[in-house]
């Protein structure tokens, strides 16, 4: 009873007495192709059952209707004798002409036509769509019947379904009249490429949330860029009135150094490096401000006996870990750096030129596997040669 009401206070005209006891009858509201497809199969279940005559029918269908825009044109008693003098399927034609928008049948053909089935759909969905679309263009010129379909259906097919069908000679040698055969036949194609798809969807996820994974440190910490803790902030021992004293937040003058230097800003030790992958937070209780004559001196080898224990790593500027190193020529030497004699050895060699190594996560194929693995390789697009080792090369089966 509930949604009866829900349905009679709908903007939607709706059908009562779809039982087949009686005769079914449409309500007055904003009607729909679908609304008066189904009206009219409830009509025809109707007669079926009570054995209505053919004869009989039409006069039967004229007191289904409580829409005053079918009234109102069955009030006309010579338009009300034509219709009484034709068929059902022609009084019908005049009802959808009245309720239905103008244009309906073209929106609803072009609709039906223009969709496609997509790689990762069922082809078997794909089609009930398209027939339950087509039913309701039942009577009218845009109808498709069976044979005009499955060429619609040919056509909509994704392309990997459209290779590994027109390979198949069995699907293609079904009778074209008979529709749901055929359906049946290319379900099978279907099912085989949709199981190859969601395998190689799941492979390409896996690699993808592993690669995540790599980029995403584990325990949710972000390397380098850590907040600075505040000075002498309170602990978070079971003490509860104790304070563990924290280092001081860099100055713009430090900052400034350790940037030019190629510093890390995190840490404070001196063995640190700024590509290394843990940068824990230093203690306060060494901590010497960092000042660009400490720079000089670490990187000219002096003043260790007056380094502090646990300096910061400003000093520490020398990656090994580098792709390219570019010298000075001791030919043509920077003059700048050199003396007015001539003398090398007093001037200060550069700095190495470096870039870090990129690495990448692909997916790779082979004769020997079916689907493509994920392997982590280094990409250098100016290499002319190209490193794989022998057990990989094995597992693939590729050409030595």
């Amino acid at each position: 009873m509930e949604s009866t009401r829900r349905i009679r206070h709908s903007r939607v005209a709706y059908i009562s007495n779809s039982n087949t006891s009686k005769p079914p009858i449409l309500h007055a509201r904003e009607c729909t192709p679908a609304i008066v497809h189904e009206f009219e199969l409830a009509f025809a279940n109707y007669c079926t059952i009570k054995d209505v005559a053919e004869e009989k029918q039409t006069k039967t269908l004229i007191g289904c209707f409580r829409d005053h825009r079918i009234t109102d044109v069955l009030s006309d008693l010579e338009e009300r004798k034509t219709l009484l003098a034709g068929t059902v399927s022609a009084f019908m034609q005049q009802i959808r002409s009245i309720v239905l928008q103008p244009g309906w049948e073209d929106d609803h053909r072009i609709t039906m036509t223009v969709r496609r089935h997509t790689q990762s759909e069922s082809f078997f969905t794909f089609a009930n769509t398209i027939r339950s679309m087509n039913s309701l263009l039942v009577n009218t010129d845009s109808h498709l019947s069976d044979e005009c379909l499955r060429s619609h259906l040919e056509s909509a097919m994704c392309r990997d379904l459209l290779d590994d069908y027109r390979a198949d000679p069995i699907a293609k040698a079904v009778d074209t009249t008979k529709l749901s055969l055929w359906l049946h036949e290319v379900k099978h194609i279907d099912d085989a490429r949709l199981r190859g798809y969601l395998r190689m969807k799941a492979a390409v996820d896996e690699v993808e949330r592993k690669l995540n994974k790599r980029l995403v440190p584990a325990g949710g910490e972000n390397n380098g860029t850590a907040k600075r803790p505040r000075v002498d902030g309170p602990s978070n021992s079971s003490a509860g009135n104790s304070s563990t004293k924290r280092c001081p937040p860099l100055t713009e003058e430090e900052k400034k150094i350790l940037d030019a230097n190629q510093g890390c800003r995190l840490p404070f030790q001196t063995t640190h490096r700024s590509s290394d992958k843990t940068c824990p937070f230093p203690c306060a209780d060494p901590y010497v401000p960092v000042t660009q004559k400490f720079v000089d001196a670490f990187r000219k080898g002096k003043g260790k006996e007056n380094a502090p224990t646990a300096p910061p790593a400003a000093a520490a500027v020398v990656d090994h870990n580098y792709v390219a190193a570019v010298f000075p020529d001791i030919e043509d030497p920077n003059d700048s750096s050199g003396t007015a004699d001539g003398d090398l050895s007093g001037r200060n060699m550069s700095f190495p030129y470096k870039t870090p190594h990129l690495f990448g996560t692909f997916l790779m194929e082979g004769p020997a596997v079916e689907f493509p693995i994920s392997v982590r390789a280094l990409i250098d697009d100016g290499s002319h040669l190209v490193l794989i080792t022998p057990e990989l090369v094995d597992r693939l089966d590729l050409r030595r």
